[in-house]
Formats: C-alpha cells, sequence, structure tokens
C-alpha cells in the first residue's frame, strides 16, 4: 500500500540525495496525501475503471506500465516545455 513502510523509506532515502520519488498504486484512499509530507511528490492509481478483483489482478501488470509510461510521457513534455 501507499502507506506501507516500503514507498515512505524509499522517499526519506531519496530525499536525502533530492531525488524525486513518484509513488504507483493500486487505488487511492483517503488520506493518501499524507505521503507528500514524507517526500513523495505524486502518487498515482493505475487502476483505470472499476472491475472485479479477477479483472484488477489479470491487467495489474499492463495497468502499471500503462501508468508508468504516461507519467514517462508527462517528464518528457515538461523537459521539452523547458528547452521553450
Amino acid at each position: 500500500t501507499i502507506f506501507g513502510k516500503t514507498p515512505v523509506a524509499v522517499s526519506r532515502i531519496a530525499k536525502k540525495y533530492d531525488v524525486p520519488v513518484i509513488a504507483l498504486a493500486g487505488t487511492l484512499s483517503e488520506g493518501y496525501e499524507s505521503v507528500y509530507d514524507e517526500g513523495i511528490y505524486a502518487v498515482f492509481s493505475i487502476i483505470p475503471e472499476l472491475s472485479s478483483l479477477d479483472k484488477v489482478l489479470e491487467e495489474g501488470y499492463q495497468n502499471l506500465k500503462t501508468t508508468a509510461a504516461n507519467i514517462a510521457s508527462v517528464i518528457r513534455m515538461s523537459r521539452e516545455i523547458g528547452r521553450v
């Protein structure tokens, strides 16, 4: 989960080196914004629509890849805008 020890531990270490952290989660539950205080810059849900658990698990890898690709596109776009 986004509130688990691993995302927060990674963000704390990354913060020491001025490395931004983006977290990906299945869904975002109430109060997820509290992770911003731990150094996580952005949080994204990988589930694009309400689905059965079986479907969510079956499509998890593809949803993760798609979300990561979309985030990478935004990063590339921001770099291009910065060059203008």
